[in-house]
């Protein structure tokens, strides 16, 4: 009940909480069915995540969050995007009405270069908005999946 009140405001301040730990290696949290959260909460984030130089392990769900769009995962892959020692990331966006290729594209570009990448998990299931762009969100998925299991 309470994670339904949570907004973008909320995730800046602990997005800055977590930039101020650069120690960190695994960051997991769960914000299924928070309404209110959106992209600009989701950008403070990636800032936040961005400070973290030792992450390896990455886990969110962000499953429902109906504000949430591509610019939200846009500016998470631009936060991963200098972690190369990421060995996991696990995403949940299914439910995301305003998610689509753009950001999945986004996502699977930042993790196509990660040397240490040894496990993905992506859902963008129910409801995202995968139709257009879908081809070639397909052929970096393929990519993706070959190096993972070569």
């Amino acid at each position: 009940e309470s994670c339904r009140r949570l907004g973008d405001a909320a995730l800046a301040a602990l997005a800055k909480c977590i930039g101020d730990k650069s120690n960190l290696t695994s960051v997991t949290m769960n914000f299924a069915r928070c309404k209110r959260l959106g992209d600009s909460g989701v950008v403070a984030l990636a800032k936040g995540i961005n400070g973290v130089q030792r992450l390896t392990e990455i886990r969110m769900n962000f499953c429902g969050c109906e504000k949430l769009g591509d610019a939200g995962l846009t500016a998470l892959a631009a936060g991963l995007g200098d972690k190369a020692n990421l060995t996991a990331v696990e995403l949940n966006f299914a439910y995301c009405q305003k998610v689509g290729s753009v950001g999945l594209a986004a996502l699977v570009k930042c993790l196509a270069w990660k040397p240490h990448l040894a496990t993905v998990d992506l859902n963008f299931a129910w409801g995202t908005r995968m139709a257009e762009g879908s081809q070639s969100v397909c052929e970096l998925l393929k990519d993706l999946a070959a190096r993972l299991s070569s």
